[in-house]
């Protein structure tokens, strides 16, 4: 082979190579909207995206439970002797719900003072799952129901956080106040 018969030939090479990388970036670029409108995910990693302020809110009363203990007493699951508590929501007619740990719901996760009512939480149910986003908390306390909150008496700033005073440094006390 000539060496002009081999530039010739490589010329051709890369031009078809050239038009197959031309097709194959439109395809690509064609893909996206077509998999959009098909509600596949493009991101490859399984997730999806979601608005919570689009979820509807609900109430839901009943008490705080290690949801480990729940499934071995009620379906005789295996239990290690020393487990970590997965706490969880078991509402009065007897459903499961898995709390998200969050800045609302932070008392629930640290202070067994509010783990031992019963409870009234409004949440949003996470699409797809049993996991609530705890909105507010509030505790029914001989048929009354009760705001839950802490307080710090320095400062005078309500909060639902039992970490200690974001303004003085102080702790916050526990509060259980009766709604009118």
């Amino acid at each position: 082979m000539s060496l002009g018969a081999f530039v010739r030939s490589v010329e051709e090479w890369l031009l078809v190579s050239r038009r197959l990388m031309l097709c194959l970036t439109v395809c690509l670029l064609s893909l996206g909207p077509w998999l959009q409108a098909q509600g596949v995910d493009e991101s490859g990693d399984g997730s999806e995206k979601g608005d919570l302020s689009d979820i509807s809110k609900e109430v839901l009363r009943g008490r705080i439970v290690c949801l480990a203990e729940s499934m071995h007493e009620i379906y005789d699951t295996h239990l290690p002797t020393n487990h970590e508590h997965l706490y969880g929501f078991r509402t009065t007619n007897g459903e499961f719900y898995t709390i998200l740990r969050t800045k609302l719901s932070e008392a629930i996760f640290v202070d067994q003072r509010v783990r031992d009512r019963e409870l009234v939480l409004s949440v949003r149910v996470i699409p797809k799952s049993r996991v609530i986003d705890v909105i507010t908390m509030k505790s029914v306390k001989d048929g009354v129901v009760h705001d839950l909150h802490y307080y710090c008496f320095i400062c005078a700033i309500r909060t639902v956080d039992p970490a200690i005073c974001l303004c003085c440094q102080e702790a916050v006390e526990f509060m259980e106040v009766p709604l009118e």
